[in-house]
């Protein structure tokens, strides 16, 4: 696994070790122990939070998102591979190596 590099739609994520999730009102909030930092997910970010497990790529998550939202698949995977992107940087997910 690695926390660096650049998510595409065909990158698998898994939540870092050092982060803890729950809700809070309709959000959900991550809470990064090695820093303290928190982060506050929409209902559209948390239904993938949930589906960041190794096993699926973003393409395969933006499709879900469009089942249950009423958005285009273009968009959905735009703006998950936006989100991809951001925890990335912050350390809440590590990229799945897939040989």
């Amino acid at each position: 696994m690695s926390s660096t590099g650049t998510v595409d739609a065909s990158s698998r994520l898994v939540p870092s070790a050092t982060v803890v999730s729950g809700p809070l009102g309709d959000e959900l909030i991550l809470l990064n122990l090695e820093d303290g930092a928190y982060f506050s997910l929409s209902a559209v970010a948390a239904l993938a939070w949930a589906d960041f497990d190794g096993r699926r790529s973003i393409r395969d998550i933006a499709q879900l998102v469009v089942r249950e939202f009423e958005i285009d698949e273009e968009t959905a995977t735009r703006d998950l591979l936006e989100l991809s992107s951001e925890l990335l940087s912050a350390g809440l997910v590590q990229i799945v190596r897939v040989p």
